[in-house]
């Protein structure tokens, strides 16, 4: 369940970079969803790494 949610984050991450960069939402909010999509790619990650981690012990 804890990689679903990984992957989950990882993908609207780059989602969320490739509509911000791609059809930014209207009253400049481009760069709020530019930053919450690296966020959440960022934790995505974060996540793959602590998992592959935890495993590999």
């Amino acid at each position: 369940m804890l990689y679903i949610q990984i992957s989950f984050a990882f993908i609207f991450g780059l989602g969320a970079i490739a509509l911000g960069v791609a059809a930014p939402p209207p009253d400049g909010l481009q760069w709020l969803v530019i930053v919450v999509g690296i966020a959440l790619t960022l934790a995505g990650i974060g996540g793959i790494l602590y998992a592959a981690l935890r495993v590999r012990r």
